[in-house]
């Protein structure tokens, strides 16, 4: 979605609150602006408008992985002495 929408454009969704949570945590990681949520019923809708914000640094968001164990098997994967 980050590609699709360019800065100012907003991204609305609709589903259950597990899934609202999980969206609005990870457009915050990319300083996107929450604008909107509401929940009914178990539902809910969630609006937010992309920034113009790119980061500046390059850095692992650990979040995004699912254990310590599986980062630890990707750095293995990916070093260069494992590539030759």
């Amino acid at each position: 979605v980050d590609r699709i929408l360019r800065p100012q454009e907003t991204f609305i969704v609709n589903d259950g609150m597990e899934k609202i949570g999980e969206i609005e945590k990870m457009m915050e990681s990319l300083k996107w602006n929450v604008r909107m949520t509401h929940s009914r019923y178990g539902e809910g809708v969630i609006s937010v408008q992309k920034s113009w914000w790119r980061p500046t640094e390059v850095e692992t968001i650990t979040s995004a992985i699912s254990s310590e164990r599986e980062l630890d098997e990707l750095m293995l994967i990916t070093s260069p002495k494992n590539s030759q």
